[in-house]
């Protein structure tokens, strides 16, 4: 099986990631929304008081794509998609949301549904490295390995430094794959 990385780590910090989505210092529930201090509750009571005020769309859309991450995090997946659901409804041409809700649908194994919005996220920025580990993940749970492999040496195009990172996923491969993985994929071989 390819690598799992943590997914409230790596959720947090592809949305800490976002582009544009910086608050203006417009008040305390925004500060907490952002921050994260005291905990994902918290932040989720922060957000939702930020919402609450009807706030711009880069603030509403920041503060869902932030209370979609908390949600995550504390393990209430059904809201963090709704919400992430949301801010793609606000910014349905920003690739990072729909990496995130990817990320999320892997992490429910709803992998259809995650292959969708990744290569939805991929349309938009074309060579996304996290879309394109993501997109690896949900192919390898289908067992599609052939477009897993092809995703992953896709990232190993453009950064080789991941080659020891996918180096488990790589030896998770049938011999056959494996194979045609190595001549792309040094750290693949045994």
């Amino acid at each position: 099986m390819f690598p799992t990385f943590p997914k409230p780590l790596a959720l947090g910090a592809l949305l800490l990631a976002l582009p544009g989505l910086s608050f203006a210092q417009q008040g305390d529930a925004q500060a907490r929304c952002r921050s994260g201090e005291g905990g994902f509750d918290k932040q989720v009571s922060a957000c939702s008081e930020v919402l609450d005020g009807q706030p711009d769309a880069a603030a509403r859309l920041n503060a869902l794509v932030r209370r979609a991450g908390a949600h995550f995090r504390s393990g209430r997946t059904d809201e963090a998609i709704a919400d992430i659901s949301q801010a793609i409804a606000l910014a349905p041409d920003n690739a990072t949301v729909y990496r995130a809700r990817g990320m999320m649908r892997n992490a429910r194994s709803e992998h259809e549904l995650a292959l969708a919005d990744l290569d939805k996220a991929l349309e938009l920025a074309p060579g996304d490295t996290g879309a394109l580990r993501h997109r690896a993940q949900a192919y390898q749970a289908l067992g599609q390995d052939d477009k897993a492999v092809a995703d992953y040496n896709a990232i190993l195009a453009k950064d080789p430094g991941y080659a020891s990172e996918f180096k488990p996923a790589c030896l998770s491969l049938d011999e056959a794959t494996r194979q045609r993985v190595l001549v792309n994929w040094p750290a693949c071989d045994k």
